[in-house]
């Protein structure tokens, strides 16, 4: 153990503790909001089924009004050069199939009802909890510059540095192609019904869009949940910031031995010890 001086450092242990009251608050908040709309998850997908049912019907009554427009259109045509144009856009109408929401609304809640992805969320919300409920309580400890404020920091930044690096690993191995898949899925179900029956030429395909950005999402997991876990095992552990919790006393972690005294100069004048002060008296 370093016998060198330890000089309190408050600063740190009262910046990572707001840092952790402001980090553990917003987790809470998202995992609760993730519990949430795992609850409500059927609720919504059949409102938005009767959403879809309305655009639905209201795509199909406007493609009926410009049917009908045309055609009335073109029994009042009088020349040839009329009810061939009139003809062709009618054929180029019909030949474009409205698209159909329910499909497109069944890719886009596939994610909420495969078992794989609600397994990944119910599982990252049961560790998610207690971790974030300690991040929140070593945060109010270190602003109060406690010692279980920073003990309980400490472990639990370790306990979430493995943690963040395993999600991420493989969300990018696992969650990733998954998603991907389903994304592409649902645009190609809205494309189908344009003319050619497939998305625009474009320099890279949806799919591999989609899994770029998926891929970074991971990768973005991993540096975001490992960065303030490492920064907290690396400075928690400082001796200035335990001293500034109280546990280690301040000035020198061992006391070191007090200088010898340097002996007082003697007076000339003084007696000798062991002679008597006064002459014997007769």
């Amino acid at each position: 153990m370093s016998t060198g001086p330890v000089v309190a450092n408050k600063k740190i242990p009262t910046v990572l503790g707001w840092i952790n009251i402001v980090v553990g608050g917003l987790w809470v908040g998202v995992l609760l909001l993730s519990i949430l709309s795992l609850i409500a998850a059927p609720s919504i997908q059949k409102s938005t089924g009767g959403v879809m049912q309305y655009v639905q019907a209201m795509i199909d009554g406007e493609r009926k009004k410009d049917e009908q427009r045309l055609e009335a259109e073109l029994k009042s045509a009088t020349t040839d050069a009329q009810k061939d144009a009139i003809t062709a856009r009618l054929q180029r109408l019909r030949a474009v199939k409205p698209p159909d929401m329910m499909k497109v609304m069944s890719k886009a809640t596939a994610m909420q009802k495969d078992p794989r992805i609600i397994g990944y969320s119910v599982i990252d919300i049961a560790t998610g909890i207690p971790l974030a409920g300690l991040v929140l309580a070593s945060g109010i400890g270190l602003v109060k510059l406690r010692p279980w404020g920073r003990k309980v920091g400490y472990w639990t930044a370790s306990v979430c540095l493995p943690r963040a690096i395993m999600i991420g690993v493989f969300y990018i191995a696992v969650m990733a192609p998954l998603i991907t898949k389903m994304q592409t899925d649902m645009v190609n179900e809205m494309f189908s019904s344009m003319p050619g029956g497939k998305p625009p030429a474009m320099p890279f395909s949806f799919e591999k869009m989609y899994t770029i950005t998926n891929t970074l999402t991971g990768v973005g997991m991993i540096v975001i949940g490992s960065a303030l876990p490492l920064v907290e095992i690396l400075l928690l552990r400082k001796r200035s910031v335990q001293a500034a919790c109280g546990e280690l006393a301040t000035g020198f972690a061992t006391p070191p031995p007090a200088p010898a005294q340097p002996a007082a100069p003697r007076d000339p004048f003084a007696p000798l010890p062991g002679f008597p002060t006064e002459p014997p008296r007769s």
